[in-house]
């Protein structure tokens, strides 16, 4: 599954990847097959850093560009856990998103896993 954070919606498979900014690609581990590699990348210019801020605390637009310009931003996030909060520069514009990951659902007898994701944006 995807999610295009501009137009606020999921994405499939067969929908243009320029709309997809958050992409699971949530595998099996290599090392350990029972445990899923939570990660997500985004299958266009969004970038994504990795920050120490509380969601609630970000507050202004002028508050997650200063948390986004003091990480790294990479399109591949990977590691992912709940109350890990990401700051979102969308598709190499000016707009920022600000996202916390609320739930991380693991489920070794299926397919059912997923990310779950709270966001706000300007």
């Amino acid at each position: 599954g995807a999610w295009d954070l501009v137009a606020d919606i999921a994405k499939s498979t067969s929908d243009a990847d320029a709309d997809k900014d958050l992409v699971n690609t949530t595998t099996i581990s290599s090392t350990a097959p029972e445990i899923f590699e939570n990660e997500w990348e985004a299958a266009n210019a969004t970038k994504y850093v990795l920050t120490t801020g509380n969601y609630n605390e970000i507050t202004s637009e002028e508050a997650a560009i200063i948390a986004y310009n003091s990480g790294t931003a990479t399109a591949v996030v990977t590691e992912v856990a709940a109350a890990n909060v990401y700051i979102a520069k969308l598709r190499e514009t000016n707009d920022y998103v600000v996202i916390e990951i609320t739930n991380v659902i693991e489920t070794i007898s299926d397919n059912n896993d997923k990310i779950e994701f709270k966001y706000k944006k300007k």
